[in-house]
């Protein structure tokens, strides 16, 4: 018998937030209760309108190793990612959304990644369609390409705002007791497309490195409408680049605001390349931008590490679940 369906602290912890997702939660939560490792399945009903909770209820009539809670009002992702993370009991986190799925062995490949002193492990994903088939996704590629340049492992802060090294939140097993020390999810990013997973992983990466593995463990689902398909747009997403350096605990802001300059840089060198080659004055005057941008954000770092501890907005997390 599984030791989490015995009463015994399970290894990991799954939260699952669900808001709008009826159609792929029971196949979401079927794909966690189907892994080979010791667990827990916690689904948050973020006060959605549909009716994904009775369907679950329907498909797991009887599963003690799941639980479902309920936010009384819509917190959004975030808070019922917090929301969840109050009730998770064991020492490891994943974060799964209600419409992607586990790949069979994905949690016991992530903890294999498990090593003294680390506090996340990055899983690599499918990308696929609503019917289950793989899709081309130029995140997949430039993941790859990201790899082959930077085979560093365990990833730290200096190689982490290389966001294409940072997988969907289902791919990523976190060291519990360092979200709840680093304060739990930002939820003032609910909703609004501002990379909450990965300012999520860059505070959890305060406080040790970060392992990766090979294998694929999660399935992306990329459907029309969801908010992995819309487009960002790029004034708020170096706003939240700016965030999340001034969000850094204050000995870590030089150095996230250079790695982040560095990102910035590796991200338009095709640019800045076509500038040298003889782009023209419009070139030039883009490329000096570029420049500009990627030194701000070193500057930026030094600028925020005399200011006081960025202080979180959201209401202290209660622990219920842990020890």
């Amino acid at each position: 018998m599984d030791a989490g369906a015995m009463g015994s602290v399970p290894d990991v912890s799954v939260v699952i937030p669900a808001f709008g997702v009826a159609e792929w939660l029971v196949d979401g939560v079927a794909s966690a209760l189907g892994q080979s490792v010791s667990l827990e399945v916690i689904v948050v009903d973020d006060a959605s309108p549909d009716d994904g909770i009775a369907r679950l209820q329907a498909a797991f009539p009887s599963e003690p190793r799941l639980r479902i809670v309920a936010n009384r009002r819509a917190k959004g992702v975030c808070g019922a990612r917090n929301t969840g993370l109050e009730e998770a009991s064991a020492p490891w986190v994943v974060f799964l959304d209600g419409d992607d799925q586990l790949l069979p062995g994905g949690l016991a490949a992530l903890l294999a990644g498990v090593s003294e002193g680390v506090v996340g492990v990055f899983g690599g994903f499918r990308h696929v369609d609503e019917a289950g088939q793989d899709v081309t996704s130029s995140w997949l590629v430039d993941r790859a390409d990201a790899f082959r340049r930077y085979p560093e492992r365990p990833l730290d802060l200096g190689l982490l705002p290389r966001r294409t090294f940072n997988p969907p939140p289902g791919a990523i097993l976190l060291n519990a007791e360092a979200v709840w020390t680093v304060g739990g999810w930002h939820e003032g990013l609910s909703g609004v497309g501002r990379s909450e997973d990965f300012e999520m992983v860059m505070r959890s990466a305060t406080q040790g490195p970060i392992a990766v593995v090979d294998a694929a463990v999660l399935a992306y689902l990329k459907r029309p409408g969801s908010r992995s398909t819309i487009e960002r747009n790029t004034r708020h997403r170096l706003i939240t680049r700016l965030g999340i350096v001034r969000q850094m605990p204050r000995s870590f802001r030089p150095e996230v605001g250079r790695a982040q300059g560095q990102a910035y840089l590796r991200l338009v060198l095709p640019r800045l390349r076509s500038v040298s080659t003889g782009g023209g004055p419009k070139s030039g005057l883009v490329g000096l931008l570029d420049l500009a941008i990627a030194g701000g954000f070193s500057l930026w770092g030094l600028l925020c590490w005399p200011l006081p501890a960025w202080r979180p907005s959201w209401p202290p997390l209660v622990r219920r679940g842990g020890a």
